[in-house]
């Protein structure tokens, strides 16, 4: 799930982590991800977990809630006794998972996503940890052949901001700027060094995008904040928000769903 908290990558814990050994698939799983609790419901894996975080809006009936994104109980994790403990590098920097590695649970954890081609190798290795590698890549094939399809190019320029306060927008290193990329939209921010750099209202001024899309909040303080400028978002009042629905999430569905929306908006604003 996408958290903008500048985060340590955790490198020195990657060489740390088991992957679960031998033949046998894990049975029980707790996933502290919540794009991977959603990846796991993709591939038909529900019933194998039994532990997630209280992020997940559908988990099934034999998982419990472990703690939130932000704070999971080790002691909840320990009482499940799970065979593999799943997490993220996106989301691991906020959370327990050196004590839960120093507890002696077995744990996976998957590389950031930083585009449509990571995501899916993500997708493909998760089926793989438990015995689904075939369904895996035949999703990913099917999934491949939809982006295909509703991929396209266009001249707009766009700032996308997933934080108004302080003003943080996405580069070409993100996973949302990929997303922008296949809806047809130029990142007005693609250079920049950081995947989620802190901005300020003059830089995005001097960028003259002709659209601007917000999560996480309605547009009217960016919009009272741009007030009096002169350029084509604000000018034809292409300042709208997207639901968080589907780009909060690292899974090849909610990519491909995403793609859609951001398309949609901004077609529907250049009529």
């Amino acid at each position: 799930m996408l958290r903008i908290i500048p985060g340590i990558i955790l490198t020195a814990l990657v060489s740390t982590v088991s992957v679960f050994p031998g033949t046998d698939f894990p049975e029980r799983a707790v996933s502290l991800s919540p794009s991977i609790t959603r990846q796991m419901i993709d591939l038909g894996l529900g019933d194998r977990l039994v532990g997630v975080t209280s992020y997940c809006p559908d988990y099934g009936h034999r998982a419990r809630v472990v703690g939130t994104l932000m704070n999971p109980s080790i002691e909840k994790i320990l009482s499940l006794t799970p065979d593999i403990v799943l997490f993220s590098e996106e989301d691991s920097a906020i959370q327990k998972t050196s004590r839960i590695i120093s507890a002696g649970m077995k744990c996976k954890m998957f590389p950031s996503n930083t585009d449509f081609r990571t995501l899916c190798n993500n997708y493909i290795d998760l089926a793989e940890l438990f015995g689904r590698k075939e369904l895996g890549e035949h999703k990913v094939k099917l999934y491949n052949n939809e982006l295909k399809k509703i991929s396209r190019r266009g001249a707009m320029t766009a700032v996308f901001l997933v934080s108004q306060r302080p003003l943080v927008t996405v580069s070409g290193k993100s996973y949302i700027g990929s997303i922008l990329e296949d809806a047809g939209l130029k990142n007005a921010f693609q250079g920049l060094g950081t995947p989620y750099p802190v901005v300020s209202a003059e830089a995005i001024v001097r960028t003259r995008p002709d659209i601007i899309i917000v999560m996480n909040e309605g547009p009217a303080f960016i919009t009272e904040l741009l007030n009096g400028f002169s350029f084509p978002a604000v000018i034809n009042r292409r300042i709208v928000q997207i639901s968080d629905e589907n780009i909060a999430y690292y899974t090849p569905s909610d990519y491909i769903a995403s793609v859609k929306q951001i398309s949609a908006i901004a077609g529907s604003r250049l009529k």
